[in-house]
């Protein structure tokens, strides 16, 4: 029986067993547990791909982004238009972390401007709540 291989970034399917759900990464191989239906589904959207073998090309690290000199360490541009400039709040397309930065110097509460998968709130949230 041929085995599938995640081709997706990431890619989240909930054990049917246990509820809990599992993110798997570029490359893993998907669980037996998978039902039939899912794996057809994710196969024809191009998420894994029926392998006999794991493809070397999908286990690959990719390689480390280059970094201009205009870029910070951590990666942001220097002079990025989307960040806030004074007090005036960030670019509508800004990103999150930057409208959570912003939040944060208007008094936002830690809760809301923690990652969103630490129950945070989403971009868009914060630029309602505390966008101009």
């Amino acid at each position: 029986m041929l085995k599938h291989q995640v081709v997706w970034a990431k890619l989240a399917v909930t054990n049917p067993q246990t509820g809990k759900e599992a993110i798997l990464s570029r490359g893993e191989m998907f669980p037996d547990w998978v039902d039939d239906f899912t794996r057809f589904t994710l196969t024809s959207a191009g998420g894994v791909k029926a392998v006999e073998t794991p493809d070397p090309a999908l286990t690959k690290s990719s390689p480390e982004p280059v970094r201009l000199q205009e870029h910070k360490p951590d990666g942001s541009a220097a002079n990025a238009s989307e960040g806030p400039a004074g007090d005036q709040p960030p670019a509508g397309n800004g990103s999150r972390e930057v409208w959570a930065a912003y939040a944060t110097g208007k008094g936002a509460p830690e809760s809301e401007t923690v990652p969103v998968e630490q129950g945070g709130l989403g971009r868009d949230e914060l630029r309602a709540k505390y966008g101009s």
